[in-house]
């Protein structure tokens, strides 16, 4: 086998406009010997990658962005394309369109004022460092979203479990924007008749459905379920649409290019009543092309069921052993790249180190896969296991609704409490302990 001296690419990643840098901005690294890979910056905001001679394409995608900021939706700065010839080579990103992160704090209210635990939320906030753009109110009717950028346009869209009652708006994101209220209403279960060129019924066709949420094509909110299929006579029935509100209805072949059923892709306005007929006509495509689709957000499924009174399960999938301690068990659920779970993080490792956290057996589980030496920071003093697949499924299952996620079990593996606040957890023992 014969060695090739491997050359040193580095450089600085910046905001192209202030000139700032972007520490923990992914940098993706495509290169014909060596493949695709993603390297990170520094917390100065510095990256290097060994590879291999040869030409190199240099990106940046959306979705990899530092943390506390947002890049444009689906944006890619252009490629650097550079020929490795030298033992190192220096070579700085400048990312254009760099926004700060602002949190999003959505409270749903039902029809009588009161919040609504429980209700659906979607937005049409990117994907960013794999965080939630989807998720269920809590008791008080709240759910908070990061990954929108200051002065981005949102779309928020909310319904009930039975999809009997929905809400929605548009807001701009400022520094001091305070919560979004979103007052549910009644919702129409609209038809839809999907006809063929010729006019016949268009069966088993998968009808994908968005709501514009701004002038870029890319920021279209995706609702969920993700797919409706046509019965025989090319019908289908969607439920918890508010009337008046602009829809765009598409079709997708089996290549996954989308196109769509109305006239140069143009939104249809849901029309008043409590079950209209919208007729749509499939016109002619050429099989594989049109607009590939982009990956769903996280697919819409019932509210997730509570694990209260019941055995906690099986934890080896996470890489951790049930314990055998007989100490009450304190799980979290958490991803690395949102704050309030690094905080929660930090909160739980200030636990362990005091006299009460002896009490318990703290297990942590990072909620997506990531790469394991990210989370170094964690494993030396905590007890870090990790969702290796089928991450949303597995959340599902376990009934968590959003990040992080507190499940308290009884020595015996009971299930006493979930989705509660850290400081919580003496008093639920007590309460328990005393009945």
């Amino acid at each position: 086998m014969k060695l090739e001296k491997g050359v040193l690419l580095s450089g600085m990643v910046k905001s192209a406009e202030g000139g700032f840098p972007l520490p923990g901005c992914g940098v993706t690294v495509m290169n014909s010997p060596t493949g695709r890979r993603t390297v990170y910056a520094d917390e100065t905001g510095r990256y290097s990658y060994r590879t291999l001679p040869g030409h190199v394409v240099l990106f940046i995608e959306s979705h990899l962005g530092p943390p506390d900021f947002v890049l444009p939706w689906r944006s890619t700065m252009p490629p650097g394309q550079i020929d490795l010839d030298n033992d190192v080579l220096d070579f700085d990103l400048l990312v254009p369109g760099v926004m700060k992160e602002v949190p999003l704090r959505v409270v749903v209210r039902d029809a009588k004022g009161q919040p609504a635990r429980g209700a659906f939320v979607q937005t049409s906030i990117p994907e960013v460092r794999y965080k939630p753009r989807t998720g269920f109110t809590d008791a008080a009717g709240c759910i908070v979203f990061e990954g929108a950028g200051e002065g981005m346009a949102v779309l928020l869209y909310a319904w009930t479990p039975e999809r009997d009652q929905a809400a929605s708006t548009r807001v701009t994101m400022t520094p001091g924007l305070p919560e979004v209220v979103l007052q549910l209403a009644p919702a129409s279960r609209v038809t839809f008749a999907v006809k063929n060129p010729d006019r016949t019924p268009a069966s088993n066709l998968d009808m994908l459905l968005f709501l514009p949420a701004g002038p870029e094509e890319e920021s279209r909110l995706w609702l969920l379920p993700a797919y409706y299929r046509t019965d025989a006579q090319g019908r289908i029935e969607v439920p918890g649409l508010l009337p008046g509100i602009e829809c765009i209805p598409m079709w997708e072949d089996h290549a996954n290019f989308s196109h769509p059923l109305t006239e140069n892709g143009r939104p249809i306005v849901i029309p008043a009543g409590a079950n209209p007929t919208v007729e749509l006509v499939v016109e002619s495509a050429t099989e594989g092309q049109g607009r590939r689709r982009a990956s769903p957000p996280m697919m819409l499924t019932p509210k997730p069921q509570s694990l209260i009174g019941k055995s906690l399960p099986d934890l080896k999938p996470f890489g951790l052993d049930t314990p055998k301690d007989g100490k009450p068990i304190l799980l979290c659920f958490w991803s690395q790249e949102q704050r309030p779970s690094r905080q929660c993080m930090n909160d739980l490792l200030a636990l362990s180190q005091s006299p009460q956290g002896t009490q318990l057996t703290i297990l942590t589980i990072q909620a997506e896969p990531v790469e394991r030496e990210t989370l170094s920071k964690w494993t030396d003093k905590l007890t870090v296991g990790m969702i290796e697949k089928d991450a949303e499924k597995v959340r599902a299952s376990w009934g968590v609704q959003s990040l992080p996620w507190l499940v308290l079990a009884a020595s015996d593996g009971t299930v006493l409490a979930e989705g509660f606040q850290l400081a919580e957890w003496q008093e639920i023992l007590k309460a328990k302990s005393e009945k």
